[in-house]
């Protein structure tokens, strides 16, 4: 039943210069075997005034809970709360000044066990809110695939970003609806794709090999290039 917490990190460059996605594997990791109020993970190497940092935070209860985040953060959208797997997950953001260092800490109202998945952008616009939408998704009754999620974006060269995790504890099987930057862990799974006009994404979804299906918790958005 254990989450982890860790912050993962793969730069990759685009055929188009547009959004340099980060994504950083380090030692910090918390098995989370044991319920905290604590919530987190250290400040990425590398990180630069500008970037656009994304944690995308998985708590195992579906019941009432209110987490503060550490100065400078913002809630980009509402809460996604899944009764069925006992688990929601909410997505939050900042833009780095450049002087970020030690551990992005959130504190939870109760103790609880929890994931974080944070991601590093650079080359997006450099003020206002980064982000061309964003929408969410939830089974509660397991499926073969994952929700399917459409986004319209209302401007050219955005990166969509996908990113579902599974209710269920282990491997969850899934295949990425995009092939750029994936990567999976044991129960999540996080890839994007270049919008290089305005329009809509189409209906997005992961399919599940997990015999009888799977429940899943999914966030689709797009960032706005400089």
């Amino acid at each position: 039943m254990a989450l982890r917490a860790m912050v993962r990190t793969v730069t990759r460059k685009r055929a188009i210069s547009l959004i340099t996605l980060g994504r950083r594997s380090g030692p910090k990791r918390n098995t989370a075997s044991s319920a905290n109020t604590t919530a987190g993970a250290n400040v990425p190497t590398g990180v630069s005034a500008g970037d656009i940092i994304v944690n995308i935070m998985t708590i195992l209860t579906a019941g009432a809970i209110t987490v503060t985040p550490p100065t400078g953060w913002a809630q980009l959208g509402t809460t996604i709360v899944n009764s069925a797997a006992g688990m929601q997950t909410q997505v939050w953001w900042k833009r780095a000044t450049g002087s970020d260092t030690g551990v992005y800490s959130f504190t939870l109202s109760t103790s609880q066990i929890w994931t974080c998945d944070f991601m590093r952008y650079n080359g997006a616009i450099a003020s206002g809110s980064p982000f061309d939408g964003i929408t969410t998704g939830v089974n509660t009754t397991a499926a073969a695939a994952t929700p399917a999620l459409s986004l319209t974006t209302t401007g050219a060269n955005r990166l969509v970003v996908w990113f579902a995790i599974s209710g269920n504890a282990a491997a969850a099987n899934l295949t990425a609806p995009y092939v750029n930057s994936e990567w999976a862990g044991t129960r999540s799974k996080v890839c994007d794709n270049i919008q290089t006009a305005a329009s809509s994404t189409g209906s997005v979804s992961g399919p599940t090999s997990r015999s009888g299906g799977d429940v899943f918790n999914t966030v689709m958005y797009a960032l706005k290039a400089s």
